[in-house]
């Protein structure tokens, strides 16, 4: 399978180091608007691929493996003559970052693991995966944002936050559903990625949710104990979509990740 073009949005002087940032399923490159304008501030590029079948990126009528959009993703690194760059992913983002990272870890400074999970779907996740591909191909994906924005924010931000709850079913209801399906099919079929961790040599942060029930602390804390030097930290008040829910506490941690101030040794301490 070839390497699709990407749309993708390149901010911040071209100077600037680069730092790719990969989003989540089923939204699209404008969950990191504010994320991209913090690291901009810093004078950093900041590069957003709408991953396949999503935003304004193509659609395939195949599963979008994880290999598959990771090699998206190192095609549109090539483009841009990126030889390293730091890395983002957020959810199904982080699950190509692991692949990205599997294929070429030279070109990988740092890796940002954010909401998300090495381990594979077990059964019963694979067949909440697969009841999502019939809902989106029978009812449309306003049926798949009524099931997912109670995952995604928690029930204090819906409350309080209406208008951050539109702006994430808009995202949800803009992508097509052709490109959900594929990418709940990727999800479900995805490698386990556990023995990959302990050849993570880069400087890599974790962040999670503390409400987040899709890839909750646990999971990133097994993440955690597995990277050598990783840096875990947990987000109170916050469901699955950290970065756009609790965007203050999230640049605070990716400040640490950009800089690498952090400390190198075996360890972290949950905050």
């Amino acid at each position: 399978m070839s390497p699709l073009h990407l749309a993708y949005s390149d901010d911040g002087p071209s100077a600037g180091e680069p730092i790719l940032l990969l989003h989540g399923y089923p939204l699209n490159r404008g969950m990191w608007d504010e994320t991209t304008a913090h690291l901009i501030g810093q004078g950093y590029r900041v590069i957003r691929p709408d991953l396949r079948g999503h935003g304004l990126s193509p659609i395939t009528f195949e599963p979008a493996s994880m290999s598959a959009c990771a090699d998206d993703v190192l095609s549109l690194a090539d483009d841009l003559a990126l030889n390293d760059f730091r890395l983002g992913g957020f959810s199904v983002g982080g699950y190509i970052a692991f692949e990205i990272h599997r294929k070429d870890p030279r070109r990988v400074r740092n890796l940002l693991l954010v909401d998300t999970r090495a381990d594979p779907d077990a059964p019963e996740a694979r067949a909440k995966r697969m009841a999502a591909v019939e809902t989106a191909r029978t009812q449309g994906m306003s049926a798949i944002a009524d099931d997912m924005i109670p995952k995604l924010l928690s029930e204090t931000t819906r409350r309080r936050n209406p208008a951050l709850e539109a702006r994430v079913r808009h995202m949800i209801t803009s992508t097509p559903a052709q490109g959900a399906i594929n990418i709940l099919r990727g999800m479900a079929d995805r490698p386990d990625q556990r023995p990959q961790l302990p050849k993570i040599q880069c400087p890599t942060v974790i962040v999670v949710g503390a409400e987040d029930k899709l890839t909750p602390p646990d999971a990133s804390m097994a993440m955690h104990r597995a990277i050598r030097g990783s840096q875990i930290r947990i987000v109170t008040n916050a469901a699955h979509l950290t970065p756009v829910e609790a965007p203050e506490p999230f640049h605070h941690f990716l400040d640490h990740w950009v800089k690498e101030t952090f400390p190198k040794p075996l360890g972290g301490i949950p905050s």
